[in-house]
């Protein structure tokens, strides 16, 4: 796998997900979220290249939903999952929630809108 550098920051959470592959369903812990994608870990194994749907909930936060979303990496049962279809209020909730776990408060991030 070739190396390349991310567009955007990872950054550090902690709480569940309920995903789905087709008619199964995983549940398991979000590790980090970012604005195109999160690293999850769960019960139900996913392989690279397969979609997926997720919604994540995190502690003092909506819930956030990705309708669409393709396995980039795996670790044993972890995977990073970059979001390919995501609500306009599930966008604005990972803006939210970047931008409250940003050191510097006076920055302001968006996810692009090509990932809508």
């Amino acid at each position: 796998m070739p190396f390349t550098i991310r567009k955007f920051r990872r950054l550090p959470v902690h709480g569940s997900v309920i995903y789905h592959r087709g008619m199964a369903e995983g549940q398991g812990t979000v590790r980090n979220i970012s604005l195109t994608g999160a690293r999850l870990s769960g019960d139900f194994p996913l392989h690279l290249g397969e979609t997926c749907s997720y919604a994540i909930s995190l502690p003092h936060q909506q819930s956030v939903y990705v309708a669409a979303g393709i396995v980039r990496w795996k670790r044993g049962n972890e995977f990073g999952v970059e979001s390919l279809v995501v609500d306009a209020d599930s966008r604005e909730e990972i803006n939210r929630i970047i931008s409250w776990r940003i050191d510097d408060h006076t920055v302001y991030v968006q996810v692009p809108t090509d990932k809508v």
